[in-house]
């Protein structure tokens, strides 16, 4: 199959899960495009959520965002819920909406911001693990 074989078409009557199944001649819908969207931002919110686990252990975290912030002070397990809780709600939003083309749009602006967030989860891990390897590079000298 080459790259150029992929068609997009849009459908013509109001599409939802059904229509993930599958077919054979390679045609990605609205709904299918907003399906997998939604499944790259899924992965990148379990990855932003075992980041920020990751750093709130680590002790040197700061949760921009207030009511996050409150629920890492009470519980872990609030803060799991909150951003999966979220999560579904958006997901379940969008698939709903999946044949209209701001639901499209919507996907797309999520996942981005999503990527992005995963950047700067890079670049927070990078300094800090720089940072303290030069630490110890100078406490043991």
């Amino acid at each position: 199959m080459h790259a150029d074989s992929i068609q997009f078409a849009q459908p013509s009557h109001a599409a939802g899960f059904s229509e993930l199944a599958g077919s054979s001649n390679h045609v990605l819908t609205r709904p299918r495009r907003v399906a997998l969207l939604m499944v790259g931002v899924w992965i990148l919110n379990a990855f932003d959520l075992g980041f920020t686990g990751i750093a709130t252990a680590l002790g040197n975290f700061t949760e921009l965002n207030p009511i996050a912030a409150h629920l890492l002070d009470t519980d872990w397990t609030h803060v799991m819920l909150y951003k999966i809780g979220l999560t579904a709600l958006g997901t379940l939003i969008m698939m709903r909406l999946a044949r209209h083309s701001v639901a499209e749009l919507g996907c797309w602006l999520l996942f981005s911001a999503y990527v992005y967030v995963a950047v700067r989860w890079y670049v927070y891990y990078e300094y800090w693990f720089n940072e303290t390897a030069m630490l110890y590079r100078f406490s043991n000298m």
